[in-house]
């Protein structure tokens, strides 16, 4: 039988959730919510924020750092995310010219 990586994340999901008590208060709150990749990239282009000429691991990662990985963390930092886009961009065109 083959695990999908949704599945996998979800399975991990609900035994983070099941063992929360015993977790850093910090750390469950990322957790909680924390969406997938694929599902954050719909998320992010349904909020009109632009994600081509970008490398999409490092704009991933920059996530996961920040802890941006929830719908609400996405509204609220909606500035923020466009800020690093516009930069990543920029310098992607930089880097490609």
């Amino acid at each position: 039988m083959k695990i999908t990586q949704d599945t996998l994340r979800k399975i991990i999901r609900e035994e983070l959730e099941a063992m929360k008590d015993d977790l850093d208060p910090e750390f469950r709150k990322n957790v909680r919510g924390a969406l997938p990749r694929d599902q954050l990239f719909k998320l992010i282009s349904k909020a009109g924020l632009i994600m081509h000429d970008v490398n999409r691991e490092e704009f991933f990662q920059w996530l996961d750092k920040r802890g941006f990985t929830t719908k609400d963390a996405v509204e609220d930092n909606r500035g923020l995310i466009a800020g690093w886009l516009k930069k990543s961009r920029a310098d992607w065109v930089r880097k490609n010219r």
